[in-house]
């Protein structure tokens, strides 16, 4: 008999329409609480380097006149130190994910936690190149739907009613418990996975997390 999971504490991983290989048989249950990190970066005007903010100072020191600007190129006036947006960070996360043996301990906890152990892993090509995890970059360049970047690595998380699209792992931390089944698989694992998302976070990205905007 299977015990019934709260929806908010399951969480389902898809590929392409469906599960990540290996993991068909798992039910990953969410070990910890979950916190989602937006993060966004400023310079001050004065010491920014972007064109849009020397049109911007170029602009302030008309308005001040030609009398002013030595004393404003020498920091006396606040505006220098008026903050500008220089980019926004992907969304990034770290889950604390547990699987548990109901039947067979080789499919529902040892498969799945190397299958999503392998998401942060290259793979060797020809001539004993690397080529590394995610989707591909030239497929983004090219103007492709996000559904379509990277075929067959375009990950989405599920975790209650939260959808996260287009995901990379960047770091996973197994564990495998002492007591094993007869076979001498594990009977349960943990695995601490951290991802971010491909593009930057968006206001649009949060809201299609949440399903829709509160607004």
């Amino acid at each position: 008999m299977l015990i019934p999971i709260p929806k908010g504490k399951e969480v389902i991983f898809q590929v392409d329409g469906g599960p990540i290989p290996g993991t068909e048989n798992a039910r990953m249950i969410l070990n910890e609480d979950m916190t989602l990190n937006f993060s966004s970066s400023f310079s001050g005007l004065g010491s920014s380097t972007s064109p849009k903010a020397f049109k911007l100072l170029a602009g302030v020191l008309r308005d001040k006149g030609a009398n002013q600007t030595a004393g404003f190129l020498g920091g006396e006036f606040k505006q220098l130190g008026f903050q500008i947006w220089t980019g926004t960070e992907p969304l990034s996360s770290t889950l604390s994910l547990k699987f548990s043996m109901i039947n067979d301990a080789k499919t529902e906890v040892v498969n799945p936690a190397v299958a999503l152990t392998k998401l942060v892993l290259p793979t060797t090509g020809a001539g004993g190149s690397l080529i590394g995890p995610g989707p591909s970059i030239l497929s983004t360049f090219e103007g492709k739907e996000s559904n379509e970047i990277g075929k067959s690595k375009n990950i989405h998380c599920y975790i209650g009613n939260f959808k996260i699209s287009n995901v990379i792992f960047t770091r996973a931390v197994p564990t495998f418990s002492k007591n094993t089944d007869q076979y001498g698989y594990p009977i349960w694992a943990t695995i601490e996975l951290s991802f971010t998302t491909i593009f930057s976070a968006t206001v649009e990205m949060l809201d299609d997390i949440i399903g829709n905007s509160i607004l």
